[in-house]
């Protein structure tokens, strides 16, 4: 026997032989492919999953979503009132300086120059900026009141900058002067077509 010459039986276990370990590779090789495609299959599965259930709570809960929006709206307009009335730069900007000459005649303060501004530069925002620059004089009292008439008013006013300085004292007068300089400031509510320019 040569050691070409192999028996039937022999080419048949080299033939099972050679499908077993061709079989063995395709099965080393296609067996981590498939897990892997499983495990993606598995993890959209899951992520769908979570969708469905964020879904199905939004659903659940969209009766105390809406209501809670129409607390805020309610909260909100209940605010309007505390804003500077007024759509306009222009419109804001005479009512702060309404208020401040009311609010300066509450205290029997004089009132020297009042330079009102309202923001039209900034970001386009709904709700904006109004200041108003004032020079006041008066006694303690009357700065005070005024002060206090300002920041406890209905409107949201803040006092951000005052510089109180000594006038000179006017022989014969009992009461001392002050010079007031300060800075107010409000907001005021654009108007739609000026807050999308």
């Amino acid at each position: 026997m040569t050691a070409l010459d192999v028996s039937t039986r022999d080419r048949r276990a080299l033939i099972l032989g050679g499908v077993v370990m061709l079989a063995v590779i395709a099965l080393a090789r296609g067996v981590p492919a498939v897990a892997q495609r499983y495990a993606a299959v598995r993890e959209r599965a899951s992520l769908a999953t979570q969708r469905a259930d964020r879904a199905q709570r939004a659903v659940r809960n969209a009766s105390r979503t809406q209501a809670a929006l129409r607390q805020v709206r309610a909260e909100l307009a209940t605010y309007d009132s505390a804003l500077i009335q007024g759509n306009t730069p222009d419109g804001a900007a005479a009512e702060l300086m309404q208020l401040v000459t009311e609010a300066a005649a509450a205290g029997d303060a004089r009132v020297g120059s009042i330079q009102v501004a309202a923001d039209t530069t900034g970001p386009r925002t709904t709700l904006a900026p109004v200041t108003a620059r004032v020079t006041m004089s008066g006694d303690l009292m009357a700065v005070a009141t005024m002060l206090q008439t300002l920041e406890a008013g209905p409107e949201l006013l803040s006092v951000r900058e005052l510089h109180i300085s000594q006038s000179q004292m006017v022989r014969g007068q009992q009461v001392e002067v002050l010079q007031a300089d300060l800075l107010v400031e409000g907001r005021y509510r654009r108007s739609r077509e000026g807050a999308e320019r």
